[in-house]
């Protein structure tokens, strides 16, 4: 069947750690599905990563962490179009949409998988665009909307190229964890009246999201991932509340479900997870991309609504999360 090969854009720590799974070609402990869409994860080949801080670009891959030793090559510049966090002091030869089309190209890129920090949105879009430039197919694991943009899906499916997004939902993070409860609860014919999840992390990703428009754009994706599960609206917030640095890649959930039962007896579930996010979010990532290739291989184009719904908070077209992994399992690992 051949490789995919991956063009990564940010490397941040959810970036080396896919990198680092890649690097694993025996494999790695874990591992969810060993097949997807008939590729191995043996078959994936990370051939370029970009980022835009200039403590990052021109540096070895190797030298960014102990894991990734044995890999070669170093980091690209890639584009900013987005105001900078405070701290981060951008590389000077930082590239065009244009430019990196034509890089793409030439290095035979399959998938563009973007994981720059939430609140590129301007980049995000300039990221898509290059990928519908080179013909490459896409991951956007931001909270930027673009596989849940109809004009984004029409334009992928004239391309004939694949699409999933947005604002990827981690293996067991909160938003999944929060998913399964009410929806279990709800199976249990309990009635959910209301509910949070608040998160606290360490990483710049969390920080990104602590402004404002990133605030607002995560929680309301998240609202939408939680609807999915039930017929009836109950009141929601769920986002993150703060940074802290020394959590270092650890994220903090704080999950509160309050409902009733019979004789209108209520329930209280207050619920805190401790998880590693970057490796927490290899698996979906994993699966992604290789059902992203073997539904191209299919003829299959645009959004694909099954890989969006499994892998993603703000799918084109919300699930259930037990559906949307049924489906995916179905279309493409027992296939």
């Amino acid at each position: 069947m051949g490789s995919i090969r991956i063009a990564l854009l940010g490397a941040g720590m959810a970036g080396l750690s896919l990198l680092e799974a890649l690097s694993l070609k025996e494999g790695f402990k874990g591992l969810w599905h060993e097949k997807v869409g008939g590729y191995r994860v043996q078959d994936l080949e990370g051939v370029a990563v970009y980022d835009v801080d200039a403590s990052k670009v021109g540096k070895p891959l190797k030298e960014l962490s102990k894991s990734l030793e044995g890999l070669e090559g170093e980091v690209r510049p890639g584009l900013h179009l987005d105001e900078p966090l405070p701290g981060l002091t951008l590389a000077e030869n930082l590239r065009s949409s244009e430019d990196l089309a034509d890089e793409w190209r030439n290095l035979r890129v399959d998938v563009a998988v973007n994981l720059i920090t939430s609140g590129g949105f301007r980049s995000s879009e300039a990221y898509a665009e290059a990928a519908l430039k080179a013909g490459v197919c896409f991951l956007n694991a931001t909270p930027t909307r673009i596989a849940s943009t109809p004009t984004m899906d029409e334009a992928f499916k004239r391309k004939k190229l694949t699409l999933a997004g947005d604002d990827l939902m981690s293996q067991l993070g909160g938003t999944a964890l929060h998913r399964g409860l009410i929806r279990f609860l709800s199976r249990r014919g309990l009635k959910i009246v209301k509910s949070y999840e608040l998160d606290v992390g360490g990483g710049l990703d969390t920080l990104a999201t602590l402004k404002s428009e990133v605030k607002e754009a995560k929680r309301s994706l998240i609202g939408e991932a939680l609807k999915a599960e039930l017929a009836h609206a109950f009141p929601s917030i769920a986002g993150t509340i703060d940074y802290v640095g020394f959590l270092g890649g650890r994220r903090v959930s704080y999950i509160y479900v309050e409902g009733e039962g019979a004789l209108g007896s209520q329930f209280k579930l207050d619920l805190t997870l401790q998880s590693l996010d970057p490796p927490n979010a290899v698996n979906i990532l994993l699966d992604v991309v290789r059902a992203l290739k073997a539904a191209r291989d299919k003829g299959e184009y645009g959004a694909l609504p099954e890989v969006c719904a499994y892998g993603f908070k703000a799918p084109p077209k919300p699930m259930r999360l037990e559906e949307a992994e049924e489906a995916f399992t179905k279309r493409y690992v027992e296939a």
